[in-house]
């Protein structure tokens, strides 16, 4: 089962590389300094090819910019299935979100390659 554990800081990041990961949880990514931070990591990491999933803070405003770093892999967030949204039943707005959040990434992959 794959992992992905939460890291915040370059000793994090040491400390995943040293037992063999190459895909890290960036968490909590806007807290963290967000794509400054990602950019910053990207200098000494990027050899590795060492890949980030932010979360925390990604919303369907910015995610596209997160994806564009050759170093995010992915991202993750709340927003597409909200608690109230799930806790109502709301299956439908749900649907709504998670297909325009697909078409946002498809077309932040699509401007990447």
């Amino acid at each position: 089962m794959p992992i992905f554990p939460g890291v915040m800081t370059p000793g994090d990041v040491d400390r995943g590389l040293c037992l063999g990961l190459n895909a890290l949880k960036f968490f909590p990514a806007d807290q963290a300094g967000g794509i400054g931070m990602l950019k910053a990591l990207a200098g000494p990491y990027g050899h590795t090819g060492v890949k980030f999933i932010p979360t925390g803070g990604i919303n369907e405003k910015n995610l596209a910019s997160y994806l564009s770093l050759p170093i995010v892999l992915a991202v993750g967030g709340t927003w597409i299935a909200k608690a109230d949204l799930i806790k109502n039943r709301e299956w439908n707005t749900i649907r709504a979100i998670a297909s325009t959040t697909a078409a946002l990434v498809k077309e932040a992959r699509a401007a990447k390659t």
